[in-house]
């Protein structure tokens, strides 16, 4: 199996994946996008986003946010609602700036994630590869190398943007989960309410 080589492997093309690619393109360096399915692919997750996430974007590209905009399938969202397990309520109310597009937003990831990779994928130096769930990953002073069933990438550096069950940190660090400081999303779908 030959070995591809870059400079940089992000392993996952969600969201974070997508914006670690946006942030190094056009920078001269030949990115390797790393993914385990198939866009369009579904992802258990929350479905709601922050204020930060259109924050983000201003950093990341002013023509990416003005796609993100005119983006049809998200709902906005004004705010954020916590409950304590002594039935508090924490309300945060998200501000949206004058002069440009902001505030949180509601979406499905089947329909962000695929809008931000299918942008990503038309980045300069950016290479996409999908159905390729990253296997094995072994490392030395100067590169890591990632093997799936069937290819071989060398880079300089990997950045692990695979999510909760990440293969490079679950590899590569001694990380693990703490049980008492984790949270999951929940989200549920209605028709005819």
């Amino acid at each position: 199996m030959e070995i591809q080589k870059f400079d940089v492997a992000i392993v996952g093309a969600g969201p974070a994946g997508c914006a670690a690619a946006y942030m190094l393109s056009g920078k001269g360096l030949r990115i390797a996008l790393i993914e385990k399915d198939i866009f369009p692919r579904d992802k258990i997750c929350g479905d709601a986003f922050g204020a930060d996430v259109t924050k983000q974007f201003h950093l990341l590209d002013e023509e990416l946010t003005k796609k993100l905009q005119q983006f049809t399938n998200k709902v906005p969202s004004n705010g954020v609602r916590f409950f304590t397990p002594n039935h508090k309520l924490l309300d945060i109310k998200f501000t949206v700036p004058k002069d440009k597009f902001g505030g949180g937003f509601i979406a499905k990831r089947f329909d962000f994630d695929n809008f931000f990779f299918s942008e990503t994928s038309k980045l300069l130096g950016v290479e996409i590869f999908q159905n390729q769930p990253v296997l094995s990953v072994d490392y030395s002073y100067d590169k890591i190398l990632l093997k799936t069933s069937t290819s071989s990438f060398e880079a300089k550096i990997a950045l692990g943007a695979d999510g909760a069950q990440s293969i490079l940190n679950k590899r590569l660090t001694k990380n693990k989960v703490e049980k008492n400081h984790y949270s999951a999303g929940l989200r549920q779908y209605y028709s005819n309410v």
